[in-house]
Order: structure tokens, then sequence, then C-alpha cells
């Protein structure tokens, strides 16, 4: 089960608990109402794992909308949290002691797992546990070492499925990365695909055969952010049926997914995107809908694999149980997206303007360019979006001077000299300026 909901198709170091471009039809876990569900859950046990790095519990019963994690430095926290207190979303069975932080500094902090209802309200409780947290390093994370001497790798037992055996400290966890093509690597080359596994208990995988039926090359390796890998395991080979094993036609005339054709201008980008793991396999892409505020925040984080920070004061619209409440803070608290009056309107779709700036702060903001070039006028390219025209005239001028440095720019207009900042933009259009965009990680 964990194998399941860990073996996420994401590039990134963090778990994001719904997949980016999933429909969703409601964004609370609660019923039409808006009144809390009802109690599913008899009891909830609570206990650390072996090495004290993760918070584990044995549920008696059916969580139907998942968990709140809530802590204080006072005894017997609840949900909503009272003052000192805070609380975690989670819909798995385990929770990593270090994503709790040291929001009230370092001690000793009471913890409980609650059934989650919906409403702001929780059900079940569990025991309490007195657990002890501590600052990070914050250099940890930017130096990381191999630490793992090997790992060997063969073909499991169940259909598809690889399982591995780590010798050494797994300390972020593993990428499997297969491909039909020998040798697959993190980053993945073109054709290769990687699923990120940061739980070291699980050690097998299912695969799927996202470039059609056929031999694949699999390989287990050290994830140590940045994106680089250190030990690799040895190589093996599974035989794959098409993407998810039911014959799907996968052919040559569809780029990824059945509904994008092979020739549509803009899926290089998507299979870019695709082979990374920041765009989920599935039968439909629907690359037309538009991509709302929410979802572009998830596929940024995922795309530049930032660390998930949670912590700090939440938008009054996006509550902990929204589908990318995680990737929203996180982007939050790298003071890359904003709100108006405390709301950051995740539901509502994104314009081409928000693109560029969000674009151009998530990269200021993890030191990938300074943006200091001089820039040209911007109404000299785009008629439509000069200096005085438009609120994001300088980001968008920004990247552009910052182009000219790039093998393709990650911006363009239309051919009757325009930009239209104030266009909604779609899936496909999104993943092709995120695409281009990480151009300043290389």
């Amino acid at each position: 089960m964990y194998a399941q909901k860990l073996a996420r198709y994401v590039a990134t170091g963090s778990i994001i608990s719904a997949t980016l471009f999933s429909y969703v039809p409601s964004i609370f876990a609660t019923n039409s109402n808006d009144e809390p569900a009802s109690s599913t859950i008899n009891s909830i046990e609570l206990s650390l794992n072996s090495d004290s790095t993760k918070l584990e519990w044995d549920v008696d019963g059916d969580a139907n909308s998942g968990y709140k994690v809530v802590y204080s430095m006072e005894e017997n926290p609840e949900y909503p949290p009272l003052e000192g207190g805070h609380a975690h979303y989670t819909d798995d069975e385990y929770f990593k002691l270090e994503k709790l932080g040291t929001p009230e500094g370092e001690g000793s902090y009471y913890v409980r797992v609650c059934e989650y209802l919906g409403a702001s309200t929780c059900g079940t409780y569990s025991n309490q546990l007195e657990v002890t947290l501590e600052q990070e390093d914050d250099d940890s994370d930017n130096d990381l070492t191999s630490t793992i001497e090997s790992i060997v790798l063969v073909v499991g037992e169940e259909d598809y499925t690889v399982e591995w055996e780590i010798t050494g400290e797994n300390q972020e966890g593993v990428k499997v990365v297969f491909s039909m093509n020998e040798d697959p690597t993190y980053e993945p080359r073109e054709g290769d695909m990687a699923i990120y596994i940061d739980d070291e208990d699980t050690n097998s995988v299912k695969l799927k055969g996202f470039s059609g039926e056929g031999t694949y090359y699999v390989r287990v390796c050290e994830y140590l952010k940045s994106s680089e890998c250190g030990t690799y395991s040895n190589q093996v080979t599974v035989d794959l049926p098409n993407d998810d094993g039911k014959g799907k036609d996968n052919n040559a005339n569809h780029c990824e997914f059945d509904d994008v054709d092979s020739e549509h201008t803009l899926c290089k980008h998507l299979k870019h995107a695709f082979a990374k793991g920041i765009v989920k396999p599935n039968d439909k892409f629907n690359p037309e809908l538009e991509i709302t505020r929410g979802e572009l925040a998830s596929i940024v984080v995922r795309a530049f694999e930032i660390e998930a920070n949670t912590e700090g004061d939440l938008f009054d619209d996006v509550p902990e149980d929204y589908t990318h409440f995680e990737s929203i803070m996180t982007l939050k608290n790298l003071d890359v997206v904003k709100g108006s009056h405390n709301l950051y309107k995740p539901d509502e779709p994104t314009t081409r303007g928000q693109v560029v700036r969000i674009i151009k702060r998530t990269v200021e903001m993890l030191n990938l360019d300074d943006f200091s070039r001089d820039n040209e006028e911007v109404d000299v390219i785009f008629k439509d979006a000069g200096i005085e025209r438009h609120t994001f005239a300088h980001d968008i001028a920004d990247l552009i001077a910052a182009s000219k440095e790039l093998d393709e720019p990650i911006i363009n207009g239309y051919p009757d000299g325009t930009f239209k900042a104030d266009k909604n933009v779609n899936r496909i259009e999104a993943v092709a300026f995120i695409d281009r965009a990480l151009a300043f990680k290389n």
C-alpha cells in the first residue's frame, strides 16, 4: 500500500497528495452542506518508527477524508489548533517528523493524529506522543554527499515490478529511472522516465510502459537533490505493456497522451515534462483546458524541485486539505506568490502575465538569475504590454532580456505583435512556459 502511495510520478523532494492535472470536483473534503462528515474510525494508535524519524499510526476503521497531525508545546493539541498549536493534513498513515518543523522553536512538542471530518472538524483522536524537534542545518539540503554503498536491483515476482536492496544510509529517497534506451539516468534524458520514492521502507514499484509496449531498461539511484543522483544500481530489463497495461494504443500519432497530437507545436515541451515526472501518465491531458492558479503552483514546485515549506499564516481560501495547499504555501514562503486581502484564489484561471511573474520570481528566489541586465522597452517588442500599459511589463521585459542568453526564448508573442498578458493560459502552454524556464537551472 505504501508503494502505491509513494510511487508518485514527480521530480521533486516532496510528495504532493494529488496529481497535478487530476480533475477535482470538490475543493474541500466535506459534504455538500459544508457540515462535518460522520466519524468512521474507532481508534488510532500513534507511534514512532524504529529510528524516531517518522510518525506512524494504526487505524481501526476507514479514514474517508484523511488525517490531521496536530502538535504543540502544550499537552493535548487539538484541531483547529489553539494558540501555539499547529496542524498538517495527510491522507497517508505516516508523517515524517522533519515536516513538522520547529514553529515555536526547538524543544519538546506533544503530537496527536485525528480523523479529519471536513468543515474544520476532527473526529477520533490518537494517543499523545512527546517528541523533540530540532532545527535542521540550513546548508544540509544543499550539500548532500553519497551515503549509500550499493543498490541491488532485481525483477519482482509480481508482474511489471522491480525490487531493490540498499546497503548504507538512504537520506533523501531514490529515483527509479527506466527507458527503452539502455542506462537511463537522472536527470532523465529524452525518452527516460523517473519515479521518486522518499520512504526508506519502500523497496519496490510497479512500472508502466509509458513509451509503448516493449522491453524497458531499469535502474535505481540514490537521490541527492539538486537534480542529481549518487550511487546507481545494476540495470535490469522488464517487458511492459502499453502505458497502463490495458493495451492502449500509444502510437506515433500521439504526444504521450491520447488527446495531444504528435504534431502539436508544443509537443516537445510536454514530452520533456512527462519524462521528468512533472506531469503524470494518463490517457488524456486536456491541453486546451485553462490551468488554475493552484495547479500552476504545483507544476512550478515539481519542475524546480523546491523543498516543501508549509509554515506560517495560511491564505484564507487555501485550507490545509486543499489539493495544492503544500505547493501554494511553499511558493508563498519563498516569496514567489502573494495574495490580495489574504486570498490566493487558487481555482481561478492563470493569465500569461501571471505566469511570467511567477517564473521570474521563482528563478530570482532560487538564485538562478538576478535579472540585472539592461532591458529593452517592452513596448518596442509587444505593442500591448508597454511599461506604462501593463502591470507585468517589467517582468516580461526581464524574461525577454534573459532569453537572449538561452537557446530558446522563454516567452513568445502573437503574430499581430501582441503579448496578450491578460489572456488565460491553457495546460500545455503552461507546461511549455515552465519547460523553457528550466533552462535557468542548467
